[in-house]
């Protein structure tokens, strides 16, 4: 997106300008352009005083973008701590599963065995 500001001198435009570029999505590369002719030393103040608030601005921007960075970095790190321990938890759990397993599969085997065996012949029944 392009936007231009244009207005007479003192008219408010920096202002507006900056508003606009506030209120955007930051989707790309932002660029904010403003011009002056110093027409004499009130112009010549103003513009001072316009690059100085930039560069206030600028440097708030830069922190808050090194703070979230950090917060961010640490964040990542706090979660592949996290991930790490639920992977150790997850290799824990399998392992004794298998053993279960193991139990499971002895006690099935032992069963079945004892299955195999023939059953003992019916006690025969008194007739009267």
């Amino acid at each position: 997106m392009t936007a231009r500001v244009f207005g007479g001198a003192a008219s408010g435009k920096s202002e507006y300008g900056e508003k606009l570029v506030c209120s955007l999505p930051r989707t790309g590369e932002l660029i904010y352009l403003a011009t002056m002719e110093p027409f004499g030393p009130e112009a010549e103040e103003r513009i001072r005083k316009t690059r100085a608030e930039v560069e206030q601005w600028l440097n708030r921007v830069q922190g808050n973008y090194g703070r979230l960075r950090a917060d961010m970095d640490a964040a990542v790190s706090r979660a592949c701590g996290e991930l790490d321990q639920v992977r150790q938890t997850l290799e824990q759990i399998s392992g004794e599963l298998a053993r279960q397993d193991e139990g499971l599969d002895k006690l099935t085997k032992s069963c079945c065995a004892e299955l195999t065996h023939r059953a003992p012949d019916p006690l025969p029944l008194d007739e009267k």
